[in-house]
């Protein structure tokens, strides 16, 4: 799990759960997910799951119904390799009815940057909610983006980010300071463990004026630009004091 987390995708539908007084509820859709296009909603209740059986010379559905499960049952059911497909049934608020649907499973992105906008004129707002291995190309692809929009300053929002991958914090840093700058160093007693990470080819985004925003939920990788940011006086950071594992 940590490492479909950390690559960026994994194979399935593409919607978060919850366990909701033994209801499983869909709390998040990826948007162009098996999902979203099979028209799963946000509240929508995973009521059933079935599984193609065959009696007599015929198939049919053999449905489970999945009050009470644990939501890991749930994922373990769903997911499954590319191009295989599940039943599931949706019961959703206002229709009376079970909604029976059969969904291809597919490789999910997982999307680090969820948004990226003109928060105001000259000002561009990117929201960085986790790191993973496509974090430094989509922060990239943001910032051309906002750039190409007349970003003059940045607003960038880690709050509620719990971190990720070490080189994606030291890339997604060395898009705002100068070549060579210090990031982060690592030290231990471990032989070999001595390392001093600093800022790769200096980016084009080194002179825009920068508000780093965090909260106690910003950790680990999160901490990591943003302390390497407050070092340089590189951006004003605003928030609260952050998580502390980094």
């Amino acid at each position: 799990r940590i490492r479909e987390q950390q690559s960026g995708s994994y194979p399935g539908i593409g919607i978060q759960i919850v366990s909701a007084d033994g209801l499983i509820t869909v709390t998040q859709l990826f948007e162009g997910s098996p999902a979203y296009r099979a028209g799963i909603r946000r509240n929508d209740v995973i009521a059933r799951v079935g599984q193609p059986v065959e009696e007599n010379g015929k198939k049919r559905i053999a449905w489970e119904e999945t009050k009470g499960w644990p939501t890991q049952e749930i994922v373990n059911r769903v997911r499954g390799p590319k191009g295989t497909t599940v039943e599931i049934s949706i019961r959703r608020p206002g229709v009376d009815t079970l909604i029976d649907l059969t969904v291809a499973r597919d490789a999910i992105k997982i999307t680090t940057v969820r948004t990226a906008f003109m928060i105001a004129p000259g000002t561009g707002y990117i929201r960085l909610q986790e790191f993973s291995e496509t974090s430094d190309t989509e922060i990239g692809e943001a910032l051309a983006k906002l750039k190409a929009a007349g970003m003059q300053r940045l607003m960038l929002d880690i709050r509620d980010n719990p971190g990720g991958p070490l080189d994606q914090a030291i890339a997604v840093s060395s898009r705002f300071l100068k070549s060579a700058q210090m990031v982060v160093y690592t030290r231990g007693r471990v032989p070999g463990s001595d390392e001093d990470y600093r800022a790769k080819t200096q980016a084009g985004y080194t002179d825009v004026p920068l508000i780093v925003m965090v909260n106690r939920n910003s950790a680990s990788a999160s901490e990591i630009v943003s302390g390497a940011m407050q070092d340089h006086d590189r951006a004003i950071l605003v928030g609260e004091t952050t998580f502390g594992k980094a």
